[in-house]
């Protein structure tokens, strides 16, 4: 892994850090662009946050065709991927204001969830 110091000086918009939360940058983003892992996704939906994916292998096919799915991400295939496919999502999720609303409209659902006490229910359920 390359440090932050060999890295390409970034432009005055930029930073880079060798370490960050996802909530440090997602409670401020206005889209992420990730390779589709479960974990990445759900932080997105979380902080209602549009995405573009690209999804490398693994669950990441099937993780990014449920964002999609739920209208909350534009995808872009591995074997297609490109600054030019990429840069043309990124635009496309920008100027798409329902899909931001469809990503806060998740977050909200999310975050009146109880996982731990719905699971435990279930649980107990069983007993």
């Amino acid at each position: 892994m390359s440090s932050p110091s060999s890295a390409t000086r970034p432009s005055s918009n930029a930073r880079i850090e060798q370490v960050i939360s996802h909530a440090a940058v997602l409670e401020h983003a206005r889209l992420f662009v990730s390779h589709a892992g479960h974990g990445s996704v759900m932080k997105g939906l979380w902080f209602g946050c549009p995405m573009v994916l690209v999804p490398w292998g693994r669950d990441q096919p099937g993780v990014a065709a449920r964002a999609a799915a739920l209208g909350v991400a534009e995808v872009v295939p591995r074997d297609e991927a490109s600054a030019e496919a990429i840069g043309a999502a990124v635009s496309s999720a920008f100027d798409d204001e329902g899909m931001r609303e469809r990503a806060l409209q998740h977050s909200e659902r999310l975050r009146k969830m109880d996982p731990p006490a719905a699971a435990a229910g279930l649980i107990e359920g069983l007993l």
